[in-house]
């Protein structure tokens, strides 16, 4: 979107806002933190005294290609811990999921010119594993009941709105695949959501000894 910005507002002050944020929580007063992210500092510092109150607190960051990345990627994830809480996968299980998932999104991101940082970051990690447990998470409730066999049609027509999880998770791999990065977990969820696959076949994407390559133990 901060390309998007740019070409219509004539301007590359723009800047992006992410994190664990879920709303109810917010507009609760609950403790919470954001970050913003922009390649010009006072935009930064504006959104800072714009959002800052006693329990919002408010993080800075220059990687903004990160940032946005990191948003829609941890959607892929967060649809694949519903899928893995939908099959009652155990706690190791999933743990190791959210480890292997974080670890596809980060290399995909790097390979888009983010900060490996970024993606162990609020932006990162920390959206992730709210998006990934949390029951107002649309996406997380997308894969639970993905794992419980639903159809994708019927799944959606019992949400309140259309789960942004599904087209990132098109996306993320659609991108993947144009950089050239292998991305088992992301590409077996597509299939999964997509129907051209069952949810039992999340466990494959994890155990195949070809699902990553011989710099995967970087990463966990």
């Amino acid at each position: 979107m901060s390309e998007v910005l740019t070409e219509e507002l004539k301007t590359e002050a723009v800047g992006t806002i992410s994190g664990p944020n879920i709303t109810p929580d917010i507009m609760d007063g609950q403790l919470t933190a954001i970050v913003i992210a922009s390649n010009h500092p006072d935009v930064v510092k504006l959104g800072a005294v714009a959002l800052h109150r006693p329990r919002l607190k408010v993080y800075a960051s220059d990687d903004l290609v990160g940032v946005e990345f990191a948003g829609v990627f941890k959607n892929t994830i967060a649809v694949a811990m519903g899928i893995a809480s939908g099959l009652d996968w155990p706690s190791n299980a999933r743990s190791f999921l959210l480890t292997r998932g974080l670890a596809e999104i980060t290399a995909l991101g790097i390979a888009l010119g983010a900060r490996d940082d970024t993606f162990y970051g609020l932006a990162g990690i920390g959206d992730l594993f709210l998006t990934s447990t949390s029951p107002h998470s649309l996406n997380y409730r997308l894969g639970i009941e993905l794992g419980r066999d639903g159809a994708l049609s019927e799944i959606v027509a019992r949400m309140p709105e259309v789960p942004e999880g599904i087209n990132s998770v098109r996306g993320c791999c659609a991108i993947a695949e144009k950089v050239g990065l292998a991305m088992p977990l992301a590409n077996t969820t597509l299939n999964i959501l997509e129907g051209r696959a069952s949810a039992k076949t999340l466990e494959q994407a994890l155990v195949s000894p070809d699902a990553y390559g011989v710099d995967a133990d970087a990463f966990c």
